[in-house]
């Protein structure tokens, strides 16, 4: 589970193999023990939180205590946590009963805590995550997409069954991730097709279609503030949107919004911002605004609000890395609506950096940015 293989994740932390702490303040110990019968070597707890190596496989490292027993201690703020086991590496991740991969774990952490685990099986490089889902309606693969000084990428698009004129085209990134979980990162896509269907039967977003580009190895930097970010979101304002339009026979009127998650809600306001006039609105899911010193407010605050006539989309969860997040959403939020911004923020409880968990509220976030009138917004 690299950064660039597991779209979702912002990156890394190089640090080395994090050890327990002394707890300062209100600090709790976590003592995890797992029983592992059939580990080849001793286990290690890997995570988001910076004491479990902000997701390097070999965070902390467990000790053998006897009879295939293995335990863990280390101390942390209140906060929930997600983690999963390895055996070192993200090709020895912990396998279920049935032998898929591992769901992550979401430990909430409020006192001094004991989490009891129990692992059997452990990946030998072949296991797979379970599948969870299906393709609904007309989903088409458009083959590689050229970008110039860019990698190249696959493009798929979700079309209505009902024949309709193309109205709404929503651009989205990290397209392996949206329509078909047997292509999603761990099995599990948005389900952008269920949504997209039950939007248009319903008569809520007639018209609609949706084109989502694939993300490379170099996520990072094509969904960044910077040379090859700046890139790709001025392909997406002109040739993307271009070959959208003309792929779907969508008339001229049609409206575009922009929309992805973490990284990719990032290069959605980017988008927005360098290219008000080529998108409708924006839809910016668990943004990464801030992270490893870097913050978006700072942005623009140098260069101004050029959307104030657009309507953008801001949400986010509330476990593991969402809480992360969130002081640069907050940042942001603020910043935007001291501009007069025509912006909406929503957190949702219990909510994780989860693919199912953005498809399920990106039916409101759309429905909620096509109807906002931002030339009456003051």
């Amino acid at each position: 589970m690299t950064t660039f293989v597991r779209c979702l994740l912002i990156a890394t932390v190089a640090v080395g193999c994090a050890q327990p702490h002394e707890p300062t303040g209100d600090s709790f110990e976590v003592q995890y023990q797992v029983f592992a019968p059939g580990a080849s070597s001793q286990p290690y707890l890997a995570g988001n939180a910076e004491v479990l190596g902000a997701w390097r496989p070999d965070g902390i490292e467990f000790e053998a205590t006897g009879g295939d027993v293995f335990r863990a201690v280390f101390h942390s703020d209140s906060a929930q946590i997600e983690c999963k086991l390895t055996l070192g590496t993200w090709s020895t991740e912990a396998l279920d009963d049935e032998g898929y991969l591992r769901d992550n774990r979401i430990l909430t952490i409020s006192s001094d805590t004991t989490i009891v685990d129990t692992v059997r099986a452990w990946n030998d490089g072949t296991a797979t995550s379970r599948v969870v889902g299906q393709v609904t309606g007309n989903v088409e693969e458009w083959g590689q997409v050229e970008i110039p000084g860019l990698l190249p990428r696959k493009a798929w698009a979700w079309t209505p069954e009902d024949g309709r004129p193309i109205e709404t085209i929503l651009l989205m990134h990290d397209g392996r991730n949206l329509f078909d979980p047997a292509l999603a990162n761990f099995g599990v896509d948005w389900g952008v097709d269920e949504v997209a269907n039950a939007l248009t039967q319903d008569g809520i977003v007639p018209g609609l279609a949706v084109v989502g580009f694939d993300c490379t190895d170099e996520r990072f930097t094509d969904y960044s503030w910077g040379e090859q970010g700046r890139a790709y979101a001025s392909w997406l304002a002109t040739e993307g949107k271009a070959m959208a339009q003309g792929r779907l026979n969508a008339a001229d009127t049609a409206r575009f919004v922009v929309c992805g998650s973490s990284m990719g809600g990032l290069i959605s306001l980017i988008t927005l911002q360098g290219h008000p006039d080529a998108f409708d609105a924006a839809i910016c899911m668990s943004p990464a605004f801030a992270y490893k010193g870097y913050d978006h407010t700072d942005v623009l605050v140098e260069t101004g609000v050029s959307f104030l006539h657009r309507p953008v989309w801001i949400d986010n969860g509330t476990v593991g890395l969402e809480a992360e997040l969130q002081p640069g959403v907050d940042r942001m939020t603020e910043f935007l609506s001291a501009h007069g911004a025509c912006a909406t923020t929503r957190i949702y409880e219990d909510a994780r950096h989860f693919e199912a968990d953005w498809g399920e509220r990106l039916g409101e976030a759309l429905t909620w940015v096509l109807a906002q009138d931002c030339g009456a917004h003051p």
